[in-house]
């Protein structure tokens, strides 16, 4: 509460206060008006004067820590909508992170199997084509449209089962 505001609440606080502090009445008015500063030394009789109806804080708001570090805790209190507003954030942050990641692994994970796919049909069309071309050309080797076929075979077998089509071809 304001010094002004607590003073025009009972008629005669202004000269009350003016004894409690031992300083004259005018100076009373001067402060509570704003036209003279409060003085740090003032501020707790004030304090004790009000019964804590104006506090510290209230009159010193730019510098009351500098002058009363203990009053501090009062400051958590302010902060802490300040605080749980962040860990809500920070909650949100992480939750969409989370969603994300699992986009972008179900994205990767049909990628996969589409280059799989993809990766398949070229090998099959790749070696039905070479036998092709290689029993056309002049002086063709069975050898090589045999190893093509038996390619072409493993490749076909393992996609009918599923699995997986890497190491095809390779002497696996």
């Amino acid at each position: 509460m304001e010094l002004k505001s607590w003073l025009e609440g009972e008629s005669g606080r202004a000269v009350k206060l003016a004894a409690a502090l031992k300083v004259y009445p005018s100076f009373v008015s001067k402060i509570a008006n704003g036209t003279k500063p409060v003085p740090f030394e003032q501020c707790m009789p004030i304090e004790r004067a009000t019964e804590g109806a104006v506090t510290r804080r209230d009159l010193k708001p730019d510098d009351y820590l500098i002058h009363w570090p203990e009053l501090a805790y009062a400051h958590t209190e302010i902060a802490q909508p300040a605080i749980n507003a962040v860990a809500v954030i920070q909650t949100s942050i992480k939750h969409v992170e989370a969603v994300a990641v699992a986009a972008i692994r179900d994205e990767a994970s049909q990628a996969t199997a589409e280059i799989k796919h993809v990766a398949t049909e070229l090998l099959v069309q790749g070696a039905a084509t070479s036998e092709l071309t290689n029993s056309a050309l002049p002086g063709n080797k069975v050898l090589i449209n045999n190893r093509r076929t038996g390619f072409v075979r493993r490749i076909e077998d393992r996609v009918r089962l599923g699995l997986d089509i890497g190491s095809a071809g390779q002497g696996v």
